[in-house]
């Protein structure tokens, strides 16, 4: 079995008993599905016989097995002392329709529990991949588009679920049901079931052709419709600057684009698959054929031992033998479809996680942050974009990191929680290497608020409280208070616990950082992380943050990223980066006295 096939299944393991449920009412299912075929052939032969004949007791042997049967039949259909047609149809009527609500009970049944089996293995799968999608590095979140992602959490595991829903069925049922059918055709007649199935190879080559292009028309229908979503998900994300730079046509003629290749694609597929089909029809009724020519030239001039019920009862079993061969054939195709999305599923989830190897735990900062002769270059690119960087933060400092836009500021931010890892040099925290700590204690260090901060569609205790497993609300109102945000949000309909839409769209840009000032007060973390947090404000909102930001950097040690040089003219110490170098470090009045870059930037912004 293909390995992609091995891993899907083998998320049935933790459901053992559910998949033994299963396999057990399908075992039933089908072996009422054969009695009721055997039946119902000797339904016909009832009907078109003028006496009922008695068969004769035989023992038991393969060689006369079809006999034997024959004759257990005979007793079933007299053991009421039927002795005419009338009263051994009567025993017959009553029997099938027993049989049918009998094995139509057993079919809900099992259909229920392959259903309960295939949302939960759906579930374990969804569960896993998102687990494992959180666990990886963030590499893999900025060298791909959200809407791939997007799209291989719903389009490809939604697809998965779909082929298993199918096929998983088909996969127990229509097997056993042609095994049993095959040995029932082989016990009437073993020559003639062997000419039949010599056809079989052919159906199997064609099946096996088809699937491989199918699976391939399947992946390309999947990188279309990720194309979709890419679409879609930029446009929406940025729908202001669309509309502005009347983009709609532009993005309307990509996503058509997209569209039509899925279009293309999805058709080519479902050509395939229905061409798979009728194929198999066409075979079904050449056997028919083969076995009307010879079983029935053998009667009419009496050279075949083949009796009128033999006859009848073939007939009708190779019948419906076609239901089990035309699902096995969709079957195929479902599997390649599943296969092709699971191939991305699992793609995504062979990807390393995050290397946590460190053993030590960090719960404060006790001494200092030192970068020593730090470059870093992101995976995959040679470019080195910091360059032998090193400094040192003392606790309860507040460093500035100033320079150009790509200077490298932000880079040295994600070095710190290990986002990325130095390439070359070491970063360390009360002097040991950062790559020593466990990756949950050492980012527990850190609070942030940026220039754009995220928040969530969700309530606002639960925004300001994210990642705590319970929310005080004695302390939710002293860090709203701290930050400002106390008047704002008592105004809104449900206060605290007004939902804030996707990224706090309800929310002016200045409540918005104040949410994301007051998260932070919320964690009371010992090393503060300001990246352009008042840079996009206008006065009034910059005044509020300002004052609030104040409040949160008192007595912890701050890490500011700024390109408006006032907010950190009162810095400890000040950094300037140019071209991923530390250019010059100071004081403000330090800085301004060299003449140097730090000077031309403040000209620039205070000419």
């Amino acid at each position: 079995m293909n390995t992609g096939y091995k891993r899907l299944f083998s998320f049935l393991a933790p459901h053992k008993l559910l998949f033994f449920a299963v396999i057990s009412t399908t075992l039933i299912f089908v072996f009422l599905e054969g009695v009721t075929l055997w039946f119902a052939s000797s339904l016909l032969d009832i009907i078109f016989s003028e006496t009922i004949e008695q068969v004769p007791a035989v023992e038991f042997s393969f060689q006369n097995i079809n006999q034997w049967l024959k004759y257990h039949t005979w007793r079933v259909l007299t053991m009421n002392g039927a002795r005419t047609n009338v009263e051994a149809l009567r025993t017959i009527c009553i029997m099938i329709p027993v049989l049918f609500a009998m094995k139509n009970t057993v079919l809900y049944i099992k259909s229920i529990l392959i259903s309960f089996l295939n949302l939960r293995v759906v579930e374990s799968i969804r569960n896993r991949f998102y687990d494992h999608l959180l666990s990886l590095p963030m590499a893999y979140f900025n060298s791909r588009q959200s809407g791939a992602i997007v799209s291989t959490v719903v389009r490809d595991i939604t697809d998965i679920q779909e082929s298993l829903k199918k096929s998983i069925n088909q996969l127990l049922t229509e097997p056993l049901k042609l095994l049993l059918f095959t040995t029932l055709l082989f016990i009437i007649n073993p020559l003639l079931t062997l000419v039949i199935f010599l056809i079989y190879p052919v159906v199997m080559l064609v099946l096996f052709k088809g699937g491989g292009a199918i699976r391939r028309r399947a992946r390309r229908m999947l990188r279309s419709f990720s194309s979709m979503v890419e679409t879609t998900n930029e446009t929406i994300f940025g729908i202001k600057v669309v509309k502005m730079f009347r983009g709609e046509g532009y993005e309307s003629q990509k996503f058509h684009g997209a569209n039509a290749r899925y279009t293309r694609d999805a058709f080519r597929e479902s050509s395939i698959s229905a061409a798979l089909s009728p194929f198999n029809e066409f075979i079904s009724l050449l056997m028919t054929s083969i076995l009307l020519w010879f079983a029935g030239r053998g009667i009419i001039d009496g050279s075949s031992n083949f009796s009128s019920e033999d006859f009848l009862r073939f007939l009708l079993i190779i019948f419906s033998t076609f239901s089990p061969i035309k699902s096995l054939t969709k079957i195929h195709g479902y599997l390649q479809k599943g296969r092709s999305a699971a191939d991305r599923v699992f793609a995504v989830m062979d990807i390393p996680s995050e290397d946590d190897r460190g053993c030590q735990k960090i719960d404060t900062l006790q001494n200092d942050i030192v970068f020593d002769q730090v470059s870093f270059s992101y995976p995959g690119y040679d470019a080195q974009v910091l360059r032998d960087i090193s400094f040192t933060v003392q606790k309860g400092q507040m460093v500035a990191l100033v320079g150009s836009s790509g200077s490298g500021k932000s880079t040295i931010l994600d070095l710190l929680p290990l986002y990325y890892a130095a390439t070359e040099g070491e970063i360390r925290i009360d002097g040991t290497p950062v790559e020593e700590y466990t990756l949950g204690s050492l980012r527990s260090l850190f609070g942030t608020v940026s220039q754009d901060p995220l928040l969530f569609n969700d309530t606002v205790a639960r925004n300001v409280a994210y990642g705590a497993p319970h929310i005080d609300r004695d302390r939710l109102v002293q860090v709203l208070a701290a930050a400002n945000a106390t008047e704002f949000i008592e105004a809104l309909p449900q206060g605290e616990e007004t939902h804030i839409g996707e990224n706090g769209v309800s929310l002016s840009g200045g409540q918005r950082q104040r949410l994301a000032i007051a998260r932070a007060l919320y964690r009371d973390p010992s090393v503060l992380i300001l990246d352009e947090a008042t840079s996009a404000l206008d006065t009034e909102s910059e005044r509020l943050v300002q004052e609030a930001i104040d409040r949160l950097i008192q007595n912890r040690t701050t890490l500011v990223v700024a390109h408006r040089l006032s907010t950190v003219i009162g810095a400890d110490a000040i950094i300037v980066l140019d071209a991923g170098r530390i250019v010059e470090s100071g004081t403000h009045e330090e800085l301004l006295r060299r003449g140097g870059r730090y000077k031309e930037l403040y000209d620039i912004q205070f000419s």
